[in-house]
C-alpha cells in the first residue's frame, strides 16, 4: 500500500463518520502533521508513517521517520491541550500511537518495546474509530 492509498482509505472512513478532513503540505513550515481532522467539535492531527517491514531482532530499534520538527510541533500542540496521534502502517496492520510518545519514534525503540507502543488495528476501520 502506497502513501497515497493509505490516505485515500483514512479519508473515506473519516467521512463516512462526518469528519472534516484537511490534508497538509506545508513546504514554508517543517513538522506540521499530515493532515487534520474535526468531528463533532473535536479537533484531532494525524501524523502518518510506513514501516516496510519488521526488523529480526526484538533488540533492533524500529525507526519510522518520524523527524525532529515533526516532534516538536507534535508536543508544542500537546502542551497546548491538543490532540495528536501518529498512525503507522506496517505490514501486520495500522498501529496507532499517542503524540506523546512522540520522541521515542523520533529516535527509534527497540522492536519489542515497539510492539507494547500504542495499538495494533488489523484494518483501518479499527483505527479510525478508535481516534473517533
Amino acid at each position: 500500500m502506497s502513501e497515497m492509498s493509505a490516505w485515500a482509505t483514512l479519508r473515506v472512513k473519516l467521512k463516512a463518520k462526518k469528519a472534516h478532513v484537511q490534508r497538509f503540505e506545508d513546504k514554508l513550515q517543517a513538522g506540521i502533521p499530515d493532515a487534520n481532522f474535526c468531528l463533532h467539535g473535536t479537533e484531532v492531527w494525524l501524523e502518518g508513517k510506513f514501516l516496510k517491514e519488521y526488523p529480526k531482532r526484538e533488540t533492533t530499534k524500529v525507526k519510522v521517520g518520524l523527524r525532529k520538527e515533526q516532534a516538536v510541533w507534535i508536543e508544542n500542540r500537546i502542551l497546548a491541550g491538543g490532540d495528536v496521534y501518529i498512525w503507522i502502517r506496517e505490514p501486520d496492520g495500522w498501529r496507532l500511537v499517542e503524540g506523546s510518545l512522540c520522541r521515542s519514534l523520533q529516535h527509534g525503540i527497540p522492536l519489542a518495546a515497539y510492539r507494547d507502543c500504542g495499538t495494533l488495528y488489523t484494518r483501518a476501520e479499527g483505527l479510525i474509530d478508535a481516534i473517533t
